[in-house]
């Protein structure tokens, strides 16, 4: 993703490392609102698994995606704050 930050921090005139937290927070945090979008997902509900614990998408989501979109919300906030204004 570097060339692609890289391409839009000229085109759009941001700073790069402006574009380079928020891809970052992005993906590091938006990656907690499914099983699948980060790999400690995958592996906390294959050890839930073997123990018997059985945790459907849908129970994985209602749970994950208030608090990801929170966290998301406030990393937003906190990049404009401090590299937007």
């Amino acid at each position: 993703m570097v060339p692609v930050i890289k391409e839009l921090s000229s085109f759009y005139g941001l700073p790069l490392s402006t574009i380079a937290w928020a891809l970052t927070l992005g993906t590091d945090i938006g990656g907690n609102g499914t099983p699948i979008g980060a790999s400690a997902n995958v592996v906390g509900l294959s050890v839930a698994g073997k123990a018997g614990i059985r945790v459907t998408w849908l129970e994985y989501c209602k749970v994950a995606m208030p608090s990801m979109i929170i966290s998301i919300a406030t990393c937003t906030v906190l990049i404009y704050l401090r590299y937007l204004r």
